[in-house]
């Protein structure tokens, strides 16, 4: 059976300013109403933060990859675990490259550096 918010608990979830679905949603995916104000105020609903949340994204770090153009959770996640902030990773995204291809490069290149050096290296 699915969870479901009891009397006492339906009335915290108003008091934060949530509405009885709403909450229940929130609620269902395991977030508190303090964790669902942080992610709802970052314009996530439940169950797209819960899918950030589960790849260790703060809802901060969330939004900052999303208003990069990264509404993946998945993708955004392989670049950050390689080290990358959505802006470089967008620039090496733009450039052709993967996380791990990218990583290679990235040693001593720039996007636009490592896609003519393998342009020219493919060409000979």
């Amino acid at each position: 059976m699915a969870k479901q918010l009891d009397e006492n608990e339906i009335e915290n979830w108003i008091q934060a300013g949530f509405k009885t679905q709403e909450a229940n949603d929130w609620y269902k995916k395991g977030f508190s109403p303090d964790q669902a104000n942080q992610w709802k105020q970052k314009r996530f609903l439940a169950s797209n933060a819960l899918k950030w949340k589960r790849k260790g994204f703060s809802p901060d770090q969330a939004s900052i990859w999303k208003s990069h153009g990264f509404t993946s959770p998945s993708q955004a996640s392989l670049w950050s675990s390689n080290n990358f902030d959505p802006l470089e990773a967008q620039k090496w995204i733009d450039a052709g490259f993967d996380p791990i291809e990218a990583s290679e490069w990235r040693i001593g290149f720039s996007p636009t550096d490592a896609v003519e050096l393998k342009i020219r290296t493919s060409e000979i």
